[in-house]
């Protein structure tokens, strides 16, 4: 092998390896994924465009959410009066899955179990954490929407989302 590649070198005169290593990285099917030449990923964003972030519940309250529909599945079905306790297990699966928060460049949009409700970002006043350490959305007309399923460790990344810059804090002590 390492003759082979010293023969190449010297038939043409350059590294043939290093011209390979530098079309394989660049991928003309995906025009998101070409990089300004000279970075790569491990520099910095492959893309420039904003992208969507979403925040959901762990998976393993759907799974428990899950089991509870199989161990209620008897109780259930000893009975027919009974058939309405399937309906609260039911619920809290659907609530776990469903439930969360997306952001884009758009604006953000807050999942519940039966609703959704879109604020775009010309809305938002200010993103922040609360006493519990959940994130919570100020709009311009002095409205708090709790942001299900985002910590306020996540609130870079949800701002990351905008394509805006992440503002430091305003150290008032406000």
């Amino acid at each position: 092998m390492n003759s082979f590649y010293k023969a190449s070198n010297e038939q043409y005169g350059r590294d043939v390896t290093a011209s390979i290593r530098q079309t394989l990285w660049v991928d003309a099917t995906r025009p998101a994924a070409v990089r300004p030449s000279g970075t790569r990923c491990e520099d910095g964003p492959v893309s420039t465009t904003s992208r969507r972030v979403r925040f959901r519940r762990h998976q393993a309250a759907v799974a428990a959410a899950g089991l509870a529909v199989a161990g209620s599945l008897p109780l259930a079905s000893a009975r027919w009066y009974l058939l309405p306790v399937l309906l609260i297990p039911i619920a809290v699966m659907v609530w776990a899955w469903r439930s969360g928060t997306d952001a884009d460049a758009t604006g953000l949009r807050v999942r519940a179990l039966v609703g959704s409700r879109r604020i775009p970002w010309s809305d938002v006043a200010e993103l922040g954490p609360d006493a519990k350490g959940r994130a919570v959305v100020r709009l311009t007309n002095g409205h708090v929407v709790p942001l299900p399923a985002v910590r306020a460790v996540d609130l870079p990344t949800l701002v990351s989302a905008s394509g805006q810059p992440l503002a430091t804090s305003r150290g008032d002590g406000a």
